[in-house]
């Protein structure tokens, strides 16, 4: 007579009710181990890839899934409120140490839609040339905790912006600056960046950063 063989159960999923935080390896239970080829309770075969499926389903270890692009869009722009303000101000572009680029004069709001914004950039280089802001199309004021405005007490001290405008009367020009208010006198003030490109994208004026600091001029922050 043949002997006797116990029944093998075939192999099953894990059940979900396993707690969460379980590792592979690790024990639930008393005489339950859940490494790779283990048993989970008795007669209960799981097999490495299974084991693997059910404890990131069932333990949530892939909870974080993967970030939209909307989503990062979302998290950027938390980065890029603009405090409320608004800059005045003008002087001279220094080109260097010695040489004088040119002349600028503004009033710019932290927020596009708030009137008036202008910019009038005079470029001395050459037969001389001239930017006139006509459109704000970016606007960004934030305060840079190396940066002291006061006086008077605002809440920021950089201004990053950018706007379309004329360049020699002609329209499809553009400019993007950063300018800051370091306090009186405004000798620390900075014209920290300056691009002006005409309507065919050719750069005509580049101040890239860190910029220079004004030789005459202020830069005023207010609230």
């Amino acid at each position: 007579m043949p002997p006797s063989t116990e029944p093998t159960a075939p192999s099953q999923s894990i059940s979900p009710n396993l707690p969460r935080g379980t590792g592979v390896g690790a024990e639930v239970g008393s005489g339950v181990s859940l490494g790779a080829g283990a048993v989970v309770g008795e007669g209960v075969s799981v097999g490495a890839a299974e084991l693997a499926h059910g404890l990131v389903e069932l333990l949530g270890l892939l909870e974080v899934t993967d970030v939209t692009g909307a989503e990062r869009c979302a998290e950027v722009e938390k980065d890029w409120v603009s405090l409320p303000g608004r800059m005045t101000g003008g002087g001279t572009i220094p080109a260097g140490k010695e040489t004088l680029e040119g002349k600028h004069g503004f009033e710019l709001h932290c927020d596009v839609n708030r009137k008036p914004n202008n910019l009038e950039i005079n470029i001395h280089a050459g037969t001389g040339s001239r930017f006139h802001l006509e459109q704000l199309t970016f606007a960004l004021c934030t305060d840079d905790p190396t940066i002291e405005p006061n006086p008077p007490a605002a809440p920021f001290d950089t201004y990053e912006g950018e706007g379309t405008g004329r360049y020699n009367g002609q329209p499809g020009a553009t400019a993007e600056w950063i300018f800051t208010d370091a306090g009186e006198p405004g000798t620390s003030d900075r014209i920290k960046r300056l691009i002006i490109r005409d309507a065919s994208g050719i750069v005509v004026l580049s101040i890239p950063e860190p910029g220079h600091a004004l030789t005459f001029g202020n830069h005023q922050a207010h609230k």
